[in-house]
């Protein structure tokens, strides 16, 4: 009896250690260009990225501390203006989460996994 709760506690345990706690980020820029200063907001903790060419994906992890809604900004040039899009997600603090982030070439789609 002592054996299989020994066993089980094992299992859950190397289960929930099996990935690191916070929030996978995946960046996707489908915009046909490169884009620039890509800052990636959630949680009080930030993914940035200098430069996204076109087609690519940037991929990282966010420790987010705290409830949030996401935030996404990044620049056409290194020089313009830079363009907000919010997500229609929301990320939760010490959860286990993918947040995938695709840049279009009008505006941006956020979804979790």
């Amino acid at each position: 009896m002592r054996k299989s709760i020994l066993l089980w506690a094992g299992l859950f345990s190397f289960i929930g250690c099996s990935s690191p706690p916070g929030l996978r980020v995946n960046v996707s820029n489908e915009s046909g260009e490169a884009i620039y200063q890509v800052r990636l907001q959630a949680g009080g903790s930030t993914f940035d990225e200098s430069q996204l060419s076109a087609g690519m994906k940037a991929s990282g992890r966010m420790d987010v501390a705290l409830d949030s809604a996401v935030e996404v900004t990044y620049r056409r040039s290194p020089d313009s203006e830079a363009t907000h899009c919010q997500g229609d997600v929301y990320v939760a603090a010490g959860v286990r989460q993918t947040l995938n982030v695709v840049v279009g070439k009008d505006e941006c789609t956020f979804s979790i996994e």
